[in-house]
């Protein structure tokens, strides 16, 4: 069980080191933007395939059992796999997955999902890591989703940071207007 966390751990340690700007600096003089992005993509890939397949060979206990826990996981699953869906429509696809290049001047675009929330993608992955838990109920399963949702906030911590350098005021203006993760009601 401990090389199943700890390979939890290396994923987000990973995935947060090759979105240094200082590396990805680094790396775009040794391969293309759009090869390092589709390089991350790849080595974020097998770490998850890694680690879904030691969750498989783990002995699972049970942490609890109720009448509607399956349906109500998977319902809050297909909510975030739609959301995921309907958000992923605002961003440029190939570039995310690294088959384009990115674009030299990018601006603050807030249109679909990020008009309501700053970090719609991962608002989705929270609804899809907790849903699962739901249907998974079990210890492996709930560390998993808690060492995520703690990378995740970190991480949102460290890219905003990265936002507020590349957009400045605009960004700030940004997040003082729009939630992090869940829609607040406006007047």
């Amino acid at each position: 069980m401990a090389i199943y966390y700890i390979l939890i751990v290396l994923f987000c340690v990973a995935h947060s080191v090759l979105v240094m700007r200082q590396i990805k600096t680094y790396m775009h003089r040794i391969i293309s933007q759009s090869n390092y992005r589709l390089l991350f993509n790849l080595t974020s890939l097998s770490f998850l395939v890694a680690i879904i397949w030691l969750y498989s060979g783990l002995e699972h206990e049970i942490l609890f059992t109720f009448k509607w826990q399956y349906l109500i996981g998977g319902a809050f699953v297909f909510l975030g796999a739609s959301l995921s869906y309907i958000s992923f429509k605002s961003y440029n696809t190939a570039e995310f997955l690294g088959l384009t290049r990115e674009a030299e001047n990018q601006h603050l675009a807030i249109k679909g999902m990020n008009r309501y929330v700053r970090h719609p993608l991962y608002s989705s992955t929270f609804i899809m890591l907790w849903g699962a838990l739901l249907i998974q109920p079990t210890q492996a399963y709930l560390g998993f989703a808690a060492i995520m949702s703690i990378y995740i906030l970190i991480g949102t911590r460290l890219e905003e940071n990265k936002l507020i350098e590349l957009f400045g005021q605009d960004y700030r203006d940004y997040k003082k207007q729009v939630p992090m993760f869940f829609p607040t009601i406006r007047k």
